[in-house]
Formats: C-alpha cells, sequence, structure tokens
C-alpha cells in the first residue's frame, strides 16, 4: 500500500530493503506487479545465506544499517523492514536509509506507544536475547525530520487503545516518507 501511494514511480526503479530477513518480500513485491529491481540487505550471515540460496537471480548483502556501504541516492526507494524497532542506534539507521533513498523511505511495522516516551524491551527471538523498540510517535516523527525526511503517508496496521485512558496505547504503522 506504501509503494501504490507513491505518485510516478520510476518502472523497474531501484529498491533496496533494510532487514531482509531471507528475502520474501520479492515475491511480495512480484505478486503485486511492483516491477523494482529489488536488492536486500540484513545484519544476520544466516538470513543472508538463505536469501542466496532461495533467491540465487537476486542481490543480498551482509550490512550494519547504522553503516551502509552503499553511495548516497543509490536507491529510488528504501524499504526499512522491521527492524528499526532492534537498532540500538536507530537514528543513526535513519540517517543512513536517507542517505541512501534517492527519492523515499518507508519505514515498515514500526511499533509505537501513545502518551508515553520511547519504552525499551528485552525479549527472546531467533533464539537470541533481543532488544525491542516502542518509539514515542512525536519523537519518531521529530527524528525523521531531523534527518530530511518528510512523511507522506502513514499507515496503520494495528491499533490498541487503553479503554480507561485512550490517549494511552500502542500501535504498528508503516511510514511513507520523501
Amino acid at each position: 500500500a506504501a509503494l501504490r501511494k507513491i505518485d510516478n514511480l520510476p518502472a523497474a526503479g531501484s529498491l533496496l530493503e533494510i532487514g531482509c530477513s531471507s528475502g520474501y518480500y520479492s515475491e511480495v513485491l512480484e505478486v503485486n506487479g511492483l516491477p523494482f529491481r529489488y536488492h536486500g540487505c540484513d545484519y544476520s550471515d544466516a538470513f543472508i545465506e538463505m536469501a542466496r540460496r532461495i533467491y540465487p537471480a537476486l542481490s543480498f548483502d551482509v550490512e550494519d544499517a547504522t553503516r551502509l556501504s552503499y553511495q548516497d541516492n543509490a536507491y529510488d526507494v528504501v524499504v526499512s523492514g522491521c527492524c528499526l524497532l532492534h537498532i540500538a542506534d536507530y537514528e543513526a539507521a535513519i540517517a543512513e536509509s536517507a542517505r541512501v533513498a534517492k527519492d523515499y523511505v518507508i519505514f515498515h511495522r514500526t511499533p509505537i506507544v501513545y502518551g508515553e516516551p520511547t519504552k525499551y524491551f528485552r525479549k527472546q527471538a531467533y533464539g537470541v536475547e533481543t532488544m525491542e523498540i516502542h518509539f514515542s510517535e512525536p519523537e519518531l516523527l521529530d527524528s525523521f525530520r531531523v534527518h530530511g525526511l518528510e512523511v507522506l503517508a502513514t499507515f496503520t496496521l494495528n491499533e490498541n487503545a487503553d479503554p480507561r485512558d485512550s490517549s494511552k496505547g500502542n500501535a504498528n504503522r508503516t511510514y511513507l516518507c520523501r
């Protein structure tokens, strides 16, 4: 939905997915008739090995989202795919996403909290202890602005409001930025 919201998408434009896991979103793009030249990267060597086995015709790299090796303006669209929540230095990851994007950045499946500051959690994921961040939406939107990103559209994937106080709750959102 976020990609379809972009006016004048270049035919066969380039798309980088940060946090690509096994690269399965390349199939989502194809099934939805979105003809991007897909490139994926992930912090996990194991995920990238899997992606290369499953999709040998596509390009995948092991990358740190806070220090990407790609050139400035290298991709028409950059999708940060549900990984910002696991990056301690998320400000650097936002800056890097903006730097390598020519036109648009999508922060997909981003957990936010209402009426509270950004929260940090520890949890088990993929067999290891990891951190998960639930962002204060105003703080997150400020971070986007600081790094030169303008939010064009917001998509709420799910939402839970506190029944006793509607100013408190949480949601998962996708942000389309220019």
